[in-house]
């Protein structure tokens, strides 16, 4: 009898699933909330897991949805590896090279940002975000600026100016993928706006 009443209160789901793919559908249901409400806390997490908030805390301890978001963030920051993959390691020779390379890179960007992204990782350095993740993202902002000066360094020498012009577009481009997320830009237009703009670096 007592093992009856074991099952009915802790569902026997629980030993379906490895550490690893629970942590990953705690994620899962994390992005889904977070999504609708960058807000959002964490019981309304677990709720969407369908667990409790206190195992949440377990497989992301240090108190609050921070470090879920961060897990989230950590997600962003290694999507950018494969941003540049299969464009010419010597860069761009000419501006035709440059608008092409400039073009693959916002395609695969937005396709990932529209299956995976999060409108609060681009609302701005204080919207919806700790300090302590606003300045992993300014820092990721710089970091990009280098990557892509250092991929168009054939065309566009790195200087002060050309970095900060650089992070100022990153800045663009934020905006224009949080206007994507919440509905307020159409897919082709943030196509558009992103492809007159970035080339122009190199002009």
């Amino acid at each position: 009898m007592s093992n009856d009443v074991d099952l009915a209160a802790e569902p026997d789901d629980r030993h379906r699933y490895s550490p690893d793919q629970r942590k990953a559908m705690i994620l899962d249901a994390a992005r889904g909330v977070l999504f609708k409400n960058p807000n959002a806390t964490l019981e309304e997490i677990a709720e969407a897991a369908g667990v409790t908030r206190q195992l949440v805390s377990r497989y992301f301890p240090g108190g609050g949805v921070t470090p879920i978001a961060e897990a989230l963030f950590d997600d962003y920051e290694h999507h950018f590896a494969g941003l540049f993959v299969e464009l010419p390691a010597e860069g761009p020779k000419d501006a035709e090279e440059m608008n092409e390379a400039i073009s693959k890179v916002i395609k695969r960007f937005l396709d990932w940002a529209q299956e995976d992204g999060q409108p609060w990782l681009f609302g701005g350095e204080g919207a919806a975000m700790s300090s302590h993740l606003a300045a992993r993202r300014a820092d990721l902002r710089v970091n990009l600026a280098m990557v892509m000066l250092h991929f168009a360094r054939r065309l566009v020498k790195e200087t002060e100016a050309t970095r900060v012009a650089v992070q100022a577009e990153g800045r663009a481009v934020d905006e224009v993928l949080w206007l994507l997320l919440t509905g307020q830009l159409e897919r082709k237009a943030a196509e558009e706006i992103l492809n007159a703009r970035l080339p122009a670096l190199g002009g």
